[in-house]
């Protein structure tokens, strides 16, 4: 029960701003738009955490 509160709590503190929201939500329709909405959600999941992740990727190195 106790475990069950704190995921409930962070995840509805996952975004402290709306701005983070709604960046998140522009970033979704961008992957998820007309032209892929065949993409599965396992599929679109990882395509969106890349859009919205602040680390660099070194391409070089991979």
């Amino acid at each position: 029960m106790v475990l069950r509160f704190v995921l409930q709590k962070c995840i509805l503190t996952i975004f402290s701003s709306t701005y983070a929201c709604e960046s998140l939500f522009s970033e979704m329709n961008n992957v998820k738009n007309s032209l892929r909405n065949r993409l599965a959600d396992d599929c679109s999941s990882p395509c969106i955490l890349l859009k919205v992740t602040i680390l660099q990727s070194n391409i070089s190195y991979l």
